[in-house]
């Protein structure tokens, strides 16, 4: 399968991004970001739903103006864009009085200009905070020689191997149980997050979604691909099958009770949820279908 018929079956990935995974090289590869490494080098990892280039800024590519940290097991990146980072539920712009607790000193790994971070036990004049209005680890607060600027979870960086329940994603958010889910709404992608149907605040109903999905098991996108898509033989009818299930797919936007906003993709004919902060698939359970259901009749 050639990386230009992969990247069009991703789908939401526009021509300028086709070309860059054409030629894009394996040694670049280390610099770029999981997600679109495994999009780029389009070897072992086949993922059908689309991919983002970054969680936060759709526009750039992983190689252009992204300042990423890599802390906890986890990237993030800096976001100074006050849209998207209303439409993550993040108060914009980000100042002093938005700090809370200090985390870590951090260093740039190239020195001058935007570059990658890294935590540090040096004392600098780069310091990562706490988000006081909503203390997780899905937000810091990033002071870069007194600029400050809103540092957001992208994704979790752990082996294949490791289990990513839906219950630790939750966790990364604060969310410990039901009552620290306000809502959960049927939007149009995981980027814009426009509500385009339901949006369920009933209690009862979050409860149960809360409840089915962190007992849904966690699969590697090795293990979802093969065993959905591992019997097909022509690359023809693989991206057939890639289109169908980009065709079948609902985004739900959850928003927590301090407000912060994030996705999850349900495929309702393949049975699967996918989380692009965990970059796994779960296999959806009769209990979790039948509350899909419901919320399709909304």
């Amino acid at each position: 399968m050639t990386p230009k018929k992969f990247s069009h079956a991703l789908g939401e990935i526009g021509d300028k991004y086709v070309s860059e995974s054409i030629n894009y090289t394996a040694a670049k590869k280390k610099n770029a970001w999981i997600k679109w490494g495994a999009m780029a080098a389009c070897l072992a990892l086949v993922i059908s739903f689309a991919i983002p280039l970054t969680q936060i800024s759709q526009d750039k590519l992983p190689t252009e103006d992204i300042q990423r940290i890599d802390y906890n097991n986890a990237y993030y990146e800096v976001c100074e864009e006050k849209s998207v980072l209303k439409r993550l539920g993040i108060k914009a712009p980000i100042n002093e009085t938005d700090t809370g607790d200090m985390i870590t000193y951090l260093t740039k790994k190239n020195p001058g200009g935007k570059s990658e971070y890294i935590a540090t036990v040096e004392k600098t004049d780069i310091v990562l905070y706490s988000y006081a209005a909503a203390p997780c680890e899905a937000v810091y607060v990033i002071c870069d020689n007194g600029e400050y600027n809103a540092v957001v979870f992208n994704n979790y960086v752990l082996p294949d191997t490791e289990s990513i329940s839906l219950e630790m994603l939750y966790s990364i958010y604060a969310v410990k149980n039901a009552e620290n889910i306000s809502s959960i709404s049927v939007v149009n992608d995981w980027f814009e997050k426009k509500v385009v149907g339901p949006k369920i605040t009933d209690k009862e109903m979050l409860a149960e979604f809360y409840s089915y999905s962190i007992a849904l098991k966690d699969y590697s996108n090795d293990d979802y691909h093969e065993m959905n898509y591992g019997h097909i033989a022509t690359e023809e009818e693989l991206l057939q099958a890639y289109d169908q299930t980009n065709e079948n797919k609902m985004t739900i936007m959850l928003e927590t009770a301090d407000g912060l906003r994030f996705c999850l993709e349900y495929d309702a004919e393949g049975g699967w949820i996918y989380s692009k902060d965990t970059l796994r698939y779960y296999r959806v359970t009769e209990e979790m279908e039948g509350w899909f259901s419901v919320l399709s009749k909304d």
